[in-house]
């Protein structure tokens, strides 16, 4: 998890650019098109992405061993694409 200094805003690692910046804020678009593990592309809005990450964040929190599991890496969090 990062907090973007362009817009404030939280991201999964996997969206942050040099753990300072959002891939959103670097390229100055509001759509990004990233590949899949089956290398399709899928298209990701920053508003939604923000949105499902809050409630992302939010479910993590009440889950019983989650400072554990995210200490060791085993959750991932991957954003509703189109």
């Amino acid at each position: 998890m990062g907090q973007c200094q362009g817009c404030k805003e939280f991201f999964p690692p996997e969206f942050m650019v040099d753990q300072e910046k959002c891939m959103y804020c670097e390229s100055g678009v509001d759509i990004v098109s990233l590949k899949n593990e089956k290398g399709e592309s899928e298209v990701y809005h920053k508003r939604q992405c923000i949105e499902d990450y809050k409630l992302f964040l939010r479910e993590l929190k009440n889950m019983p061993g989650v400072s554990n599991a995210l200490a060791q890496k085993r959750v991932k969090f991957k954003p509703k694409g189109e």
